[in-house]
């Protein structure tokens, strides 16, 4: 997570200084497949379209398995 100055702490107070946090690291991500037809002109004919877009779901390291897998090797 990286926030430039200013960002605003859970409590609406003002930090004048930037941070960055290590949270982890995103292996995989869900998708949903959208299958449709285009709309035709008059002298066409319809086609397939699929769409895949990611629902915002996913498999995640989080940054104490990192940092300990790091740590652990000599």
């Amino acid at each position: 997570m990286y926030n430039r100055q200013p960002w605003l702490t859970k409590y609406g107070e003002w930090v004048n200084k930037e941070r960055f946090i290590f949270l982890g690291v995103l292996t995989a991500t869900a998708t949903h497949e959208n299958i449709g037809e285009t709309i035709p002109e008059a002298d066409q004919r319809p086609q397939k379209v699929v769409i895949e877009e990611m629902i915002d779901l996913g498999i995640v390291l989080k940054a104490d398995c990192v940092l300990e897998t790091i740590t652990s090797i000599p």
